[in-house]
């Protein structure tokens, strides 16, 4: 083990948030069960490379929901996908088009997930 690396394995700290003085090491590397990390020379570097995906605006989300099978036909559902979209993630909101069976109104789906929101919280 080269002495200016700080080796450590996620299952040697028993406690989180646990604190270690690695001030003195060049090299940090953490083990983890998910998570193989390197910090070199102050800076975190994942082994993963996984980039995230790209943003897109929200009339590309809106259209993302149509090739989905989603519809916009009444009245002020694109105006209500615009002020929803802001504050609750594309990805979150378009799982519930899975539970969806004839009415695929970007209503219906609305009201699926603010249900579910509603019944997450109540079970707290």
């Amino acid at each position: 083990m080269d002495k200016r690396t700080f080796y450590l394995h996620n299952k040697e700290s028993k406690k989180p948030f646990k604190i270690y003085d690695v001030s003195d090491f060049d090299h940090v590397y953490i083990d983890g069960n998910l998570f193989p990390i390197e910090i070199n020379n102050e800076k975190l570097s994942i082994k993963d490379k996984r980039s995230p995906k790209p943003f897109k605006q929200h009339d590309e989300m809106i259209q993302r929901f149509v090739d989905a099978g989603i519809t916009f036909e009444e009245e002020g559902e694109v105006e209500l996908a615009l002020s929803i979209l802001p504050t609750i993630n594309y990805y979150r909101m378009s799982v519930y088009r899975l539970f969806m069976d004839e009415d695929k109104s970007f209503t219906r789906l609305n009201q699926l997930y603010e249900f579910d929101t509603k019944l997450r919280e109540s079970s707290l």
